[in-house]
């Protein structure tokens, strides 16, 4: 019948290949932060739920006595393992992702997200990575203002000397606002252009 052809052909697919793929990808660049695939995410899902589906087929029409037959009970077996393999597959890559995005405030040491690392995030991560750069800074702030995501490594000077990439616009300091314009350079304390450092915005200059 239709009914038995659809779920055969489900059957032979849902195997979670897309998810799998996915993780395959994050093992081989683990730093990088590739674009949502919200498709792929989406079909592994489906697959999940149609081997639900499957499985409650398979144990509506059956007398509860069929379903310990090996036959049977390989079947239903057999469906909810694919189905437990897909959950793991898609848990496993947005957690991977979601500690990348929470390495990222860190390394970054700002609130605000480069634009083409926004751009492969979905909004529930932008959404997270928001909640958590704001928990941070609550944080931080309980803390006597302590910049946590500074470096740990004690400065060989409280000032360095450097060379503007790109046009930032004004920024504030603890010696008042400056504007950082490209090709310029400014001698700044450390403390407050490490994260313009980290996110390119300037470069050290050193001697």
């Amino acid at each position: 019948s239709t009914q038995s052809t659809g779920r055969s052909q489900a059957t032979r697919t849902m195997l979670g290949e897309k998810a799998l793929a996915l993780l395959r990808e994050a093992r081989r660049n683990p730093h990088d932060l590739p674009a949502y695939d919200d498709d792929a995410l989406q079909a592994t899902v489906d697959e999940i739920c149609a081997l639900h589906r499957e499985m409650t087929y398979t144990q509506a029409e059956h007398a509860p006595e069929d379903l310990q037959t090996p036959y049977v009970a390989a079947n239903v077996l057999v469906h909810h393992q694919s189905a437990h393999r897909g959950k793991r597959a898609v848990l496993a890559l947005l957690m991977h992702r979601l500690r990348l995005i929470q390495a990222m405030r860190w390394d970054l040491g700002t609130t605000v997200l480069p634009r083409g690392v926004k751009e492969n995030l979905n909004r529930h991560e932008v959404e997270f990575f928001t909640a958590y750069s704001s928990l941070l800074a609550n944080y931080m702030a309980s803390v006597d203002g302590l910049d946590l995501t500074a470096s740990e490594t004690p400065p060989k000077a409280l000032k360095i000397q450097v060379r503007v990439l790109k046009d930032f616009g004004q920024v504030t300091t603890l010696e008042g606002k400056i504007t950082l314009q490209r090709g310029t350079t400014h001698f700044l304390r450390r403390s407050d252009v490490e994260s313009l450092v980290r996110q390119g915005v300037v470069e050290h200059i050193v001697e």
